[in-house]
């Protein structure tokens, strides 16, 4: 696969949904959510007489609700069967929930001004148990302006509702209401978030070496963090029994993320970070214990702010959060914030302390060295301006170490070869990495996405998942529990990154794509026979230059043709390296366990419920059908894409 198709794909790669959504899932579930000026919809609960919630006007007319100085909360509950969401769905992993709200202190009478300000979701059962929290915001920190806070997350098996509880506290004097204000809340459906599969780390120690190399520790009586060594011989950080703060910023363009990627939602980052209590007073493991992303534009200015933890529970062994975190259109940076502070008021290093700090991306989401305009394509453009800067000394359209392609300091012919290389060898090792299993080429599935294919059916080995080993291979009717390439409706896994496609993708992939062919302009298909011994169907990727020296004999396009097109193996290998897909007839197996079609006939999975079972692409000698359905029994090969 060489540079060019890989940067063409990098855009269509990045978060790909698991799950078929509808158009009412993006709804908002809560009542009243950006505060209309009361409290319908939320349940409050007050510290007495004397410490309640109220409304604030605030100076644009808009209202928010205000805390008082004690610990309040506001409840609201949502049964999710109400909201359509099923619970078949939830319970198969399907349902992500996309949790915002904002925040401003009111009165601040430290530099962190507020003891407590959190919005938190609990997940629970249908009698009302608690499965699981996820805390949308979490932060002890004063806000003299609107600060927003957001959090994607998965539902756990058994979430039959979701109670939103809102919680301030203030620092500030007894006899006002002075604690954080709270609007714009809101939780949605959202689609599912993939983990980075090639992951780079952006941190800088992480980890905590026994030192405070790459961070920016505060100073000061109080303030001071210590290095802890472990009983292993690792090293945390140790925070004081004042309030004190670990940050470290990320540039992403100096981590050559590509901007246009960020821009259009498509990168996700994984973050993680472990937390111990050192001592514990009354029970409580710590005043303040955080760890918080900070996403911000090139004006420094922060736009979201991701809480990975925010917790006061005592940890009396090394626990870990961690959490997915969508980058918000605009970031440019990031800057991780980790909060300490003891819960008792003696002096010394008794606070939490915090080792492990992660924030991953995936490789793909990284653009090549030799992109030298930075356009995620590496093509003659690049060529073109390095030329450009050879003789005319013109860098309008990047800067100077853009174009030190071959990294010898110096920018001459010898890039423009290096990025020539690239374009027809691929990057070497220190370049982001081969997608491994998937086809060069991309193919759209929608006026708005394409994917790559797997380089072969899904199969299940001796309890591995993996794919066939060649794009024609299928084990016939030779399947058992441990050994199978057909499945019934959903009874597969997904290898990490992958999903099936939709039956929708799949019309629009075999009917309704501009396909670029050499071989026949528009030609999407053709009914085919690999070594005279493999029938099947060949699909071209949206962009296909036929390889010369396949005597590959043309058949009909985009028709049934009765496998009349044919290419040797030696022939297919070289249509296969310029970006050809091949789906063989491995057949099906229907109810009662009869097997039909093997070698003459394919039949591939689909997530697309139909009737009482689901649709299945299905094609043989004579036809092509994109609409038809089998009784989820079936079983049906499996092609995956990313």
């Amino acid at each position: 696969m060489n540079t060019l198709a890989k940067l063409l794909i990098l855009l269509c790669l990045l978060p790909l949904s698991l799950t078929v959504m509808s158009q009412d899932d993006n709804a908002e579930l809560l009542t009243n959510g950006a505060c209309d000026g009361t409290f319908n919809g939320w349940e409050t609960t007050n510290y007495g007489e004397a410490y309640q919630w109220e409304i604030f006007e605030e100076e644009d007319g808009t209202h928010s609700w205000l805390s008082p100085y004690y610990m309040c909360t506001l409840r609201q509950t949502i049964d999710l069967a109400e909201k359509n969401i099923s619970a078949e769905a939830i319970d198969k992993g399907e349902v992500w929930l996309k949790g915002s709200v904002q925040v401003i202190s009111t009165n601040s009478t430290t530099n962190h001004g507020l003891y407590k300000s959190q919005v938190t979701v609990e997940m629970l059962d249908a009698e009302d148990n608690i499965l699981k929290k996820e805390m949308i915001l979490g932060d002890s920190r004063s806000f003299a302006s609107w600060a927003t806070f957001g959090k994607t997350f998965q539902l756990v098996s058994g979430t039959r509702k979701v109670s939103l509880v809102v919680g301030g506290e203030s620092l500030g004097a007894l006899d006002v209401s002075n604690g954080p204000r709270f609007r714009n809340i809101s939780l949605t459906r959202t689609e599912q978030l993939p983990e980075p599969l090639n992951s780079v780390e952006l941190l800088t120690n992480g980890a905590c070496d026994g030192t405070f190399d790459g961070w920016t520790a505060s100073q000061g009586t109080g303030k001071k963090w210590a290095i802890r060594t472990e009983e292993d011989g690792t090293y945390s950080w140790l925070s004081d029994f004042l309030f004190c703060t670990l940050q470290q910023t990320v540039d992403l363009d100096g981590k050559n993320v590509i901007t246009d990627a960020i821009d259009k939602g498509e990168v996700v980052l994984k973050a993680s970070a472990q937390i111990m209590t050192t001592m514990s007073s009354n029970n409580k493991g710590a005043r303040v214990a955080g760890v918080l992303v900070e996403m911000l534009d090139a004006a420094d200015s922060i736009l979201e702010t991701y809480t990975v933890f925010f917790d006061l529970s005592v940890f009396e062994n090394w626990t870990t959060f961690d959490g997915m975190l969508p980058l918000v259109p605009g970031t440019r940076k990031l800057s991780v914030l980790v909060e300490g502070k003891d819960a008792a008021g003696w002096s010394g290093h008794y606070g939490p302390r915090f080792r492990n700090f992660s924030l991953t991306i995936d490789k793909n989401a990284l653009y090549s060295r030799a992109d030298v305009n930075r356009d995620a394509k590496v093509n003659t453009t690049d060529v073109v301006a390095v030329y450009t800067y050879i003789e005319q000394g013109d860098d309008s359209g990047f800067t100077r170490d853009f174009a030190n392609v071959n990294r010898d300091d110096k920018i001459n012919t010898a890039d423009v070869v290096a990025i020539y290389d690239i374009i027809i060898n691929g990057e070497s090792d220190d370049t982001p990495a081969l997608l491994t299993n998937a086809l060069p080429y991309p193919f759209s599935v929608s006026d708005t996405k394409a994917v790559l294919f797997a380089d072969g059916n899904l199969q299940y080995v001796d309890d591995n998942w993996q794919f066939a080993s060649e794009q024609y291979e299928d084990f016939g009717t030779f399947q058992s529990d441990n050994h199978k390439d057909m499945f019934p409706y959903n009874s597969y896994t997904c290898p990490k990154g992958w999903y099936c496609l939709t039956n929708d993708e799949w019309e629009y992939l075999l009917t309704k794509r501009t396909v670029s062919n050499t071989l026949s302009d528009g030609a999407l298909y053709t009914l085919a026979t690999l070594g005279n011994a493999y029938k099947g169907m060949i699909v071209f990727p949206d962009e296909y230059t036929h390889p010369a020296g396949t005597g590959f004999t043309a058949g009909t396009y985009n028709v049934p043709s009765d496998f009349t097109a044919t290419v040797s193996l030696d022939g297919w290998k070289l249509m296969e390296k310029a970006g050809a897909m091949f789906l063989p007839c491995s057949g099906y197996k229907s109810m009662g366990e009869t097997w039909k079609g093997v070698h003459n006939e394919g039949c591939y999975m689909t997530t697309t419920p139909g009737g009482r079972g689901y649709y299945d692409p299905y094609f043989g000698s004579t036809f092509v059908s994109l609409s038809e359905t089998s009784n989820t029994s079936t079983w049906s090969s499996v092609r995956l894409v990313r």
